[in-house]
């Protein structure tokens, strides 16, 4: 009885967490401008963040579907929890340096970098934990097939850059 309880609560957490990087990577292509600028204001040139973000979309959207169909569980689990560790620390450098950053972390958000977003990298280090605990215990509670699944999702995710793309506003800096 509380193996099952468990098994749906990892089932819960994988599945809510891979909708999470499906979405926050989503919004970041939607509002890559911003997205873009965020990074430059940590410091980096526009040439090396418009790379960064296209490096971080694809890890969201990559993770977001191997979490979300439970492919590859240990690399997923390991990816999601280095990609935390990163907004952790810019996060923490962004508080550091007092600077009034938009977090970008899903699009148009008004939350800024600093003590909220790593509190909030912190505490989603929870459920991403007990959904790698959980894979190593057992099946995933999705089918052993669902490797398709997470195929059309990168796809998905793909072909949104792409459409986005083709509106002049992904992609190229300013």
């Amino acid at each position: 009885m509380l193996h099952t309880a468990l098994t749906a609560v990892a089932f819960v957490a994988q599945v809510g967490l891979g909708v999470m990087f499906l979405w926050s990577a989503a919004g970041k292509v939607l509002e890559w401008s911003l997205f873009q600028s965020t990074i430059e204001g940590l410091g980096l040139t526009s040439t090396v963040a418009g790379s960064a973000a296209g490096l971080l979309i694809a890890a969201e959207f990559s993770l977001g579907a191997l979490v979300a169909v439970g492919q590859y569980p240990a690399m997923a689990t390991i990816g999601v929890l280095l990609l935390l560790v990163l907004f952790a620390i810019v996060g923490l450098y962004a508080e550091q340096r007092g600077l009034s950053l938009s977090c970008s972390c899903f699009g148009r958000a008004r939350t800024k970098l600093g003590r909220t977003t790593v509190i909030r990298a912190v505490l989603l280090g929870i459920p991403t934990l007990l959904v790698g605990l959980s894979s190593r215990s057992g099946p995933s509670a999705w089918p052993t097939d669902s490797g398709p699944a997470a195929v059309v999702l990168l796809l998905c995710g793909l072909l949104l850059i792409h459409i986005h793309g083709h509106k002049g506003r992904a992609w190229s800096a300013p």
